[in-house]
């Protein structure tokens, strides 16, 4: 998401418009490329109740973990066993940087080489 946008919402908040000034501006100025209206919406309140920071709030839940160019797809199978399917889709998405439908199949190859079945 764009810091830019976060700027202007945050730049017609303090002029004092409201959310639909806000709204139709961003629409005039970034067109297709806009903010949904919901997530425009969301950033607005925010700014309305006091927030100053145009960054993200910090994400709980599974830490990104890196990838080196030795990690094999197979190894990070075994480790994660054959319980651990969302969290081998999570990794197959990014490892292989490919749609869903590649990595269920790329998934399913190498967890039968190596006797896991999902």
């Amino acid at each position: 998401m764009s810091i830019e946008q976060r700027a202007n919402i945050k730049f017609c908040f303090k002029l004092g418009k409201t959310f639909t000034e806000t709204h139709q501006l961003m629409k005039q100025v970034y067109g297709d490329d806009c903010l949904s209206r919901g997530i425009l919406h969301a950033w607005f309140t925010r700014f309305k109740e006091g927030r100053e920071s145009l960054e993200d709030d910090p994400h709980v839940g599974q830490p990104k973990s890196v990838i080196t160019p030795d990690t094999r797809p197979v190894e990070r199978i075994r480790s994660t066993g054959p319980d651990s399917q969302c969290g081998v889709l999570s990794w197959c998405y990014a490892a292989f940087a490919v749609k869903n439908s590649s990595c269920s199949a790329r998934i399913s190859r190498a967890s039968s080489e190596e006797g896991y079945v999902f």
